[in-house]
């Protein structure tokens, strides 16, 4: 599973870490040390998606037979549509619940994993004013709290569907509360993609480029390239997203994704780019058993399913092909 390629160097401390009980710090710059040079091998056979359609409800998508473009677009907007919403923050079922089930590291029932660092971690270390004290590590030579939070990976501001907790506003839920685009993520890196647009900052013609750990790079004036393990899932969390919400009653919001799109922070346009980086990054890294165990996941409870790990030639049909 491409999803645990450095996962084992960190349960390896953590299984240390259960033997010498909570007084036992990581020490994060060494994790991240051990993360950034642990050696791969290099699989040169192109990479295949992993086969999930045997989880597909029957007569799941036969509606779309033969339909392309915005046909297959729209259609695929009738089938997502009307699940089941949960809300952000609860004492009932709610997004937190959704995110520890979906994310949940398959070798240890009581972590996740963190969506762009991609290690274990806690799920009692969620971002909450009473974290556990086995949630703190030496950083830089102080302890630190280290939590995980809801990473949203359309931004809430793009579009501007981030409502305040407590709202009775319809917006409280849809793409807010959307599990199908939200993540486990460490609070720092959460932060650090912030709304940045996702672009390929290494394909020569970027600048201000800037490493930011766990193969995770920032560049231009405000965008963001992720680790290479979730680039695929991300172009379909935000192609999923722009077929989701075509602005539609009760969804508020028409959000597309476009080629180089406005990156400024303050903009608050429904739209994410860019598209072609997104196109190339689904083929690059395609469905994985993560994401389909994650669909499943998510399905089980809003009742809906993203078609793109589905059936990935779908985003083809709808979104085209990169052109380059």
């Amino acid at each position: 599973m491409k999803k645990l390629k450095r996962y084992f160097v960190i349960l390896l401390f953590l299984a240390v870490g259960s033997v010498f009980g909570a007084e036992y710090v990581l020490d994060i710059d060494l994790l991240s040390s051990l993360l950034e040079t642990t050696p791969e091998i290099v699989d040169e056979t192109p990479k295949e998606s992993a086969d999930g359609s045997a989880l597909i409800p029957a007569g799941y998508y036969d509606s779309i037979e033969g339909l392309t473009g915005d046909a297959l677009k729209a259609e695929l907007n009738n089938i997502i549509t009307g699940h089941t919403e949960f809300p952000y923050t609860s004492d009932d079922t709610d997004v937190w619940d959704i995110l520890r089930e979906a994310d949940e590291d398959p070798l240890n029932p009581d972590n996740v994993i963190m969506f762009y660092s991609g290690f274990s971690w806690p799920k009692a270390c969620q971002d909450t004013t009473t974290p556990p004290e086995y949630c703190e590590m030496e950083i830089d030579g102080e302890m630190k709290v280290v939590e995980w939070n809801r990473e949203h990976i359309w931004s809430k501001s793009r579009g501007d569907f981030e409502i305040k907790e407590g709202t009775t506003s319809v917006l409280a839920m849809g793409p807010h509360t959307d599990a199908h685009h939200l993540v486990a993520a460490e609070r720092r890196m959460n932060s650090l993609k912030n709304n940045r647009h996702f672009e390929d900052c290494n394909d020569g013609d970027d600048t201000n480029i800037v490493e930011r750990g766990y193969g995770n790079f920032t560049c231009n004036d405000w965008e963001f390239e992720p680790r290479d393990e979730v680039k695929g899932d991300v172009a379909r969390m935000i192609f999923y997203m722009a077929v989701r919400y075509e602005g539609e009653i009760g969804d508020m919001v028409d959000l597309e994704v476009v080629n180089d799109p406005d990156s400024s922070k303050e903009s608050k346009l429904p739209v994410y780019g860019d598209l072609n980086d997104l196109l190339r990054w689904h083929i690059e890294d395609p469905v994985s058993e993560w994401e389909i165990n994650r669909n499943q996941v998510i399905f089980t409870y809003q009742g809906n399913r993203n078609p793109f790990i589905d059936d990935p030639d779908l985003v083809f049909l709808v979104f085209g092909t990169p052109t380059d």
